[in-house]
């Protein structure tokens, strides 16, 4: 890998820019099938289109008492349908009407309790 690579890289982690990173890893992918790495770089572009982003960002808890427990998963390849950020993370900010916040938390709240609604139907 080259020195050059390997400093965006880490400017890309520190900075913690995911457009950069995901830049990054298509180089290396394309730098692996030019010297002739095809399996490797078969095994690195199927993780960039099967793996979604996790709960939690460099360290940083994102669960609160108000969210939901789990995340909800694709049952073909157990790949994450929903990725939460913090909102400390978030580079900017939306804006919603009171209203559909309300509802979105209350879509979160049953689904966090969808065995339990199950139940009582």
């Amino acid at each position: 890998m080259k020195a050059d690579l390997l400093k965006r890289l880490f400017k890309g982690i520190y900075a913690e820019d995911i457009v950069s990173l995901k830049k990054i890893a298509t180089a290396i992918i394309d730098e692996e099938k030019q010297i002739g790495h095809g399996n490797l770089a078969d095994y690195l572009e199927h993780i960039s289109v099967t793996e979604k982003p996790r709960i939690s960002h460099f360290g940083v808890k994102t669960l609160n008492e108000n969210a939901m427990s789990e995340l909800p998963t694709s049952k073909r390849d157990n790949s994450q349908l929903i990725s939460t950020t913090p909102h400390e993370l978030l580079k900017h900010h939306m804006v919603l009407p009171e209203d559909i916040e309300k509802r979105l938390q209350s879509i979160e709240k049953e689904f966090s309790a969808q065995e339990r609604l199950k139940k009582y139907n």
